[in-house]
């Protein structure tokens, strides 16, 4: 029941910002002042924001079309009594990553072994490995681009997030919500770093060259013992001169 709740409530939440989306955007940006450059900023920011997670969303569900289809295509070859059912499971698992992949695995690994044989229920779970593989390190990163190049440890900790925040569902949302906060935070200066911070490609900084140093000092000047006392000699000689002067 909880969990049917919070799906109508999101579905709620969904359609209410699809209605207003365009009003919400506009308040938003009147938030950031009057500026015609900050505004601008803020502009295309969430264009991106809105632009990754609507790749996310349409590439996400290709792909995951395109893997239950070859998962049920081979399950059904390899003469699992509920192939495509198995098919479609990781297809709709597979928008939760990792924990969804690992889960999706479990199901056709058993029926293979309980219904066909060990040998089999093996090469399955290699079979699933490697389409798994080249779909999350391949496929993905080609059709969705930088804008979905998060590292392990943010999705694992934002899949969490968003389960404590919102249950199951949040599972479900949590790449696509990631991917738009990602794309705020490379539009603002300050908080470029928590993009790098997510990425697993993180823009080079460019590290200033040490400055040069400082020139050694000159050495003094040697000076000649004769001119040394000279030197030394000369105000007393002109006391002396003084004092003579002033007896005659």
């Amino acid at each position: 029941n909880s969990w049917l709740l919070q799906l109508v409530l999101i579905m709620f939440i969904l359609l209410f910002l699809l209605l207003e989306g365009k009003m919400l955007t506009q308040r938003v940006v009147e938030i950031f002042g009057p500026s015609q450059e900050v505004q601008s900023k803020v502009v295309e920011a969430l264009a991106e924001m809105a632009k990754s997670i609507r790749a996310y969303l349409v590439w996400r569900t290709i792909v995951n079309f395109g893997l239950g289809i070859v998962l049920g295509l081979v399950f059904q070859a390899a003469g699992l009594r509920q192939a495509w059912t198995w098919g479609m499971l990781a297809a709709v698992l597979c928008y939760v990553p990792y924990i969804g992949t690992i889960i999706a695995s479990i199901p056709p690994v058993i029926d293979a072994f309980v219904n066909v044989s060990p040998v089999t229920a093996l090469g399955i779970l290699l079979f699933y490995a490697i389409v798994v593989t080249v779909e999350g390190y391949l496929i993905v990163p080609v059709v969705m681009g930088r804008s979905m190049d998060l590292n392990a440890t943010t999705v694992i900790l934002s899949c969490l997030f968003w389960d404590l925040v919102w249950g199951t569902p949040g599972l479900f949302l949590a790449m696509p919500l990631m991917a738009g906060i990602k794309a705020v935070c490379m539009y603002v200066p300050g908080w470029r770093p928590l993009a790098n911070l997510m990425g697993t490609t993180p823009d080079a900084v460019p590290i200033a060259p040490p400055p040069p140093a400082p020139p050694p000092a000159p050495p003094p000047p040697l000076l000649d013992s004769d001119k040394t006392l000279e030197m030394d000699e000369s105000p007393l000689a002109m006391l002396k001169g003084e004092a003579n002067s002033s007896a005659h």
